[in-house]
């Protein structure tokens, strides 16, 4: 129960993350135009943005929900998560289909697949859970 608590936090820290990895995005593309004088396609420009705020969004919200329970359990740990990226893939595709193939929706379409990837992975490797030690421990 509580790690299905621990969960909701996901959805906080992921948009937190998401915002940061935008601002983030867009501070170091304008470095690399005004200072650097490169000067990428906008499609790099706008794919890349949302594929570091989906990475960063996803570390952020493993190390956050991580942080508020330690003794989780992983399949009850990325029920909210999974709902929550369902949720905004079906509202992408349906963006998709609405505004003829946008590619600014694309890439909002596959930031949420590397955001989920992220926070499985993170919590898989990094921010392990003390929950398997005590169940090996016994």
């Amino acid at each position: 129960m509580l790690t299905l608590l621990a969960s909701m936090t996901f959805i906080i820290f992921r948009v937190i993350g998401e915002s940061m990895g935008k601002i983030g995005a867009d501070l170091y593309y304008w470095v690399l135009k005004e200072f650097m004088g490169v000067d990428l396609f906008s499609y790099v420009v706008v794919i890349g943005e949302n594929i570091i705020a989906g990475v960063l969004g996803g570390v952020l919200a493993a190390w956050g929900c991580s942080f508020l329970y330690k003794y989780y359990n992983m399949t009850v740990m990325m029920i909210i998560p999974s709902l929550y990226t369902v949720l905004f893939v079906i509202l992408g595709l349906m963006s998709i289909y609405s505004n003829a193939f946008s590619l600014s929706s694309v890439a909002q379409f596959i930031s949420q697949f590397i955001g989920l990837y992220t926070f499985y992975i993170m919590l898989k490797g990094k921010f392990r859970s003390k929950f398997t030690s005590v169940v090996e421990d016994k």
